[in-house]
């Protein structure tokens, strides 16, 4: 019903006629290769960090509970954006039921840093660690958290679940963490 543009537009079906007798004659070409830039190398912070932790630990034994106030420091060596090995050395008021005692805990530990956020500001680390509790015995802990950086190298953290295991000399105590950190990064930047 509908008739072909040549019969009421003969001069526009002469011109695309003879464009495109004109685009089957010519050689097919294809555009250079460029390659992307690459992207701007990011500023992955400095290499060191030293942490001061303050926590408190609540578990329970046979005949009851009890309540441990550790204040840490933790030296930290950054492997690259993810991994985090740390020493961590802790002053532990320890509960003893009728009184309290003073010990020093030391851990080493390793820590894997979660990040969702495509700005990836906000870490999830995810840790590991195994030390000793002199008089006491080995002490393992695990430990899931928060950490922002806020500014000029200082980042804000918190252990939010961090259960620990005590391997005392008559039996397990389980126990469970947490923790406020403030740390400061330093040294030559990663590569």
């Amino acid at each position: 019903l509908v008739p072909a543009p040549a019969q009421f537009d003969a001069a526009s079906a002469l011109r695309y006629r003879q464009a495109a007798a004109a685009s089957l004659a010519a050689p097919a070409t294809a555009r250079p290769f460029v390659p992307a830039a690459p992207p701007p190398p990011r500023d992955r912070g400095p290499r060191f960090g030293g942490t001061l932790a303050l926590g408190v630990t609540a578990g329970s034994t046979g005949g009851g509970n009890f309540r441990h106030v550790p204040l840490a420091l933790r030296f930290d060596i950054h492997v690259n954006d993810r991994v985090v090995f740390g020493l961590y050395g802790a002053y532990v008021n320890l509960d003893l039921g009728a009184r309290r005692a003073s010990n020093l805990l030391g851990l080493v530990q390793i820590e894997d840093r979660l990040r969702f956020a495509a700005t990836g500001r906000v870490a999830f680390p995810l840790r590991a660690a195994i030390g000793y509790l002199p008089r006491n015995g080995p002490v393992l802990r695990f430990a899931a958290g928060l950490r922002v950086p806020i500014r000029n190298g200082f980042e804000l953290g918190a252990d939010l679940f961090a259960p620990t295991i005590y391997f005392l000399p008559s039996a397990r105590r389980y126990a469970y963490d947490a923790s406020l950190e403030l740390t400061k990064r330093f040294g030559p930047s990663m590569r």
